[in-house]
């Protein structure tokens, strides 16, 4: 169950790659999916974000993944990790300084929360954007802003309305 107490932590290979994306931020919105474990202690380790599919659809104000791609890849780390890693939500970026979610945005993760079948109460939202990124998290009380910490590997998971 996630609460104000959780934690979440971003490995380093993730942080140089959100950190890569956010120097070389393509024109077309870009994006994938979260992949990591739920520790013992309940708090979330992002391990990985996915590359973009070529069968992506790309504009320059949004951004849908290929549901089937995702799938494989989803599947395929959870076989490797046995059972360990699991879904943990979706990423994409804006080219704005300071990303907030649209309302296209908040209805895709609301409704991957809804029809995904996880042993998980939430998904993640990360938005790469020039100068800083968003990263939120929805729940069945709703969508809610994530609040980060000084440390760029570990967020403190309070949840602002």
């Amino acid at each position: 169950m996630i609460s104000h107490e959780n934690l979440l932590f971003i490995s380093s290979n993730v942080n140089a790659f959100i950190n890569s994306y956010q120097k070389n931020l393509p024109n077309l919105e870009s994006g994938g999916i979260i992949l990591g474990k739920i520790l013992s202690c309940k708090h979330i380790l992002i391990e990985e974000l996915t590359v973009p599919s070529a069968k992506d659809k790309r504009g320059l104000y949004f951004f849908e993944r290929d549901k089937n791609s995702a799938q494989k890849i989803i599947n395929t780390r959870w076989h490797e990790s046995r059972g360990e890693t699991i879904y943990l939500g979706e990423w994409h970026t804006h080219n704005e300084d300071n990303p907030k979610p649209s309302k296209r945005d908040l209805s895709m993760i609301k409704n991957q929360l809804i029809t995904s079948k996880m042993e998980i109460n939430f998904l993640l939202l990360l938005i790469i954007g020039q100068k800083r990124n968003y990263f939120g998290i929805e729940t069945d009380t709703g969508h809610h802003a994530i609040k980060t910490s000084n440390n760029p590997f570990c967020f403190y998971i309070n949840l602002i309305q």
